[in-house]
């Protein structure tokens, strides 16, 4: 059975190039992807993406209909693919298609149990490496448009409940309100990846937080915790967003995070800590959290705490500042100019004319000659 359905993965790949799919996307395969990681403004640009396609000699596109969670547990062979390259996660709805561009496309769909997609994975990349060598490969996992062209009739009548609403991501922006106390609002849903270790056992989750999670606050002096508890039916994640408040500046240093109640992991703001003055929010493009591999994603955050009792988000501080370094730059080429310019008029005045002229009056000048 196994090797019917590679060999019908195989087959479709030529037939398959206009498969309709949508994000979020995660992307892995030689170093140079590391170019598209962290987006300043969130989005990849298509440029960017269809540069990065040329550095490669093949570009394979998986489209999952999976209602699994996709994580090491469910994909292991793609896990252990995963670790041995660079992976680079896109929260954005629509990447560029390969089609375009001067490379090897192989459009891959998956279908049925996550264990046998993961055995497609692993033989189709295996397949293509022979023919094109290790590190000459750039792999994409996508979602698959729900139009229903990779469900068979069967699995259209089969119950199933999808562990990650991606329609979800895409139709609606995500809030976690502590009425009064705190909020806070992202554009896509948050990214969490952990990697721990419990009762000698190792845990590698790749998990989307896209679905409507209970919030609760816990408030102790000047120390405040938000928790968002996320559960799929089975599986409970909780974040513990942490605000303290000094010197009239509340900042959130740290989340805390736990998944099926396993030991609870502390991460840590990347870069600018997100803080503002009392009574202000806080707003940014991207905030990163993290401790060693594991680490949380939020995109297009603005966030709020000790409110006092209100309702909305007050005025915005932004971590962009007022002196970015466009503006910088702009400053430094003005000086050059500027100092250029004076130099020039500087040597301009220095000019002197003679201040001898031949006459009828004046002596004439003489000029001796030597052959």
């Amino acid at each position: 059975m196994f090797k019917f359905v590679v060999f019908f993965a195989i087959l479709t790949i030529g037939l398959c190039q206009d498969l309709k799919y949508h994000g979020p996307f995660f992307i892995w395969g030689p170093s140079v992807i590391e170019e598209i990681k962290s987006p300043a403004l969130g989005v990849v640009n298509d440029g960017a993406l269809l540069s990065l396609y040329e550095k490669v000699k093949s570009v394979v596109v998986f489209v999952t209909d999976t209602s699994d969670r996709i994580d090491g547990n469910s994909f292991p062979e793609l896990k252990s693919i995963v670790e041995k390259e660079s992976l680079v996660y896109l929260a954005q709805p629509r990447i560029p298609h390969p089609k375009g561009v001067n490379v090897k496309v192989h459009v891959v769909p998956l279908t049925g149990a996550a264990a046998a997609q993961d055995k497609v994975i692993k033989s189709t990349l295996d397949r293509i490496r022979d023919a094109d060598g290790r590190g000459n490969i750039i792999g994409i996992l996508a979602n698959a448009d729900d139009d229903g062209s990779l469900r068979s009739k069967r699995e259209a009548e089969e119950p199933s409940v999808p562990a990650i609403d991606t329609n979800d991501t895409q139709a609606r922006d995500f809030i976690y309100y502590a009425k009064g106390e705190a909020i806070i609002y992202t554009e896509l849903a948050p990214v969490l990846f952990l990697d721990y270790n419990v009762t000698n056992r190792n845990y590698s989750i790749m998990k989307v937080l896209s679905g409507n999670p209970s919030v609760t606050i816990d408030k102790r002096g000047q120390v405040w915790k938000l928790f968002a508890t996320f559960a799929d039916g089975v599986n409970k994640t909780v974040l513990r967003f942490k605000f303290n408040v000094s010197s009239g500046y509340w900042a959130m240093k740290s989340v805390e995070v736990s998944h099926d109640e396993s030991k609870i992991i502390e991460l840590v703001a990347v870069g600018a800590v997100p803080e503002a003055p009392l009574g202000f929010s806080y707003k940014c493009m991207n905030i990163v959290f993290a401790n060693g591999t594991n680490n949380l994603t939020m995109y297009n955050v603005q966030l709020q705490s000790f409110m006092g009792g209100g309702k909305r988000f007050n005025d915005t501080i932004d971590c962009i500042g007022f002196t970015t370094a466009p503006i910088w730059s702009g400053i430094f080429v003005s000086f050059l100019i500027l100092f250029g310019t004076l130099i020039g008029i500087t040597a301009l005045m220095d000019i002197k004319p003679p201040n001898r002229f031949e006459s009828s009056r004046s002596k004439q000048l003489t000029f001796t000659v030597q052959e």
